[in-house]
């Protein structure tokens, strides 16, 4: 069965900072404050999260780019491909059409290095609709992605396990799909 997600210590807040990048814990966690919030977190590789709340920016999809394109690095280096999970039930407001083509150039952009280094990518919204909806979108622009949405974080980490199992990657053995608890940004002191 499938759990709802739980955030680290205290719940994120919303924030108009913009352009703002802090390490949260270590040198494996990394946040990029936009309209909102966008967590990033790849204490997991090669499974990486991505957790939006708030406004769906232009800024922020050039840092949710930007951090996929270190992951894919990473991977590349490491010799295994990535397993992307974008946590979009905390995003507010609709995509509209210049937002939604941006995603689409900056896919274009980066064909080669995502039909090499990208494994998989799993949606979590809420509401069938908006599961739909991105379905449609990722599937139309770039059929050759394996996509899989969710309404739940649990079901995504679920499954994002069983793809490193048909992969034959190592699953990280801390990762717990009902336990998973979305990194809160340290406030700047």
């Amino acid at each position: 069965m499938c759990h709802g997600p739980r955030w680290a210590s205290r719940g994120l807040g919303l924030r108009s900072t913009l352009n703002q990048v802090e390490r949260v814990e270590g040198d494996v966690n990394q946040v990029e404050r936009v309209e909102g919030e966008l967590v990033f977190d790849e204490r997991h590789f090669p499974v990486v999260i991505a957790t939006w709340v708030g406004t769906v920016t232009g800024e922020g999809i050039d840092a949710y780019y930007r951090w996929h394109d270190r992951m894919f690095d990473r991977a590349a280096r490491e010799g295994v491909a990535v397993v992307s999970i974008t946590d979009l039930r905390g995003a507010r407001g609709m995509v509209g059409p210049d937002l939604r083509r941006r995603f689409v150039e900056e896919a274009d952009r980066r064909e080669a290095v995502l039909r090499e280094q990208l494994d998989s990518v799993m949606v979590v919204a809420r509401g069938s609709f908006v599961l739909g909806l991105v379905a449609f979108i990722l599937c139309s622009i770039r059929p050759w992605i394996r996509l899989s949405s969710f309404d739940e974080l649990s079901c995504g980490l679920q499954r994002a396990l069983q793809r490193l199992d048909l992969a034959g990657v190592a699953r990280p053995s801390w990762l717990e799909p009902a336990g998973y608890e979305c990194p809160v940004p340290r406030r700047a002191a």
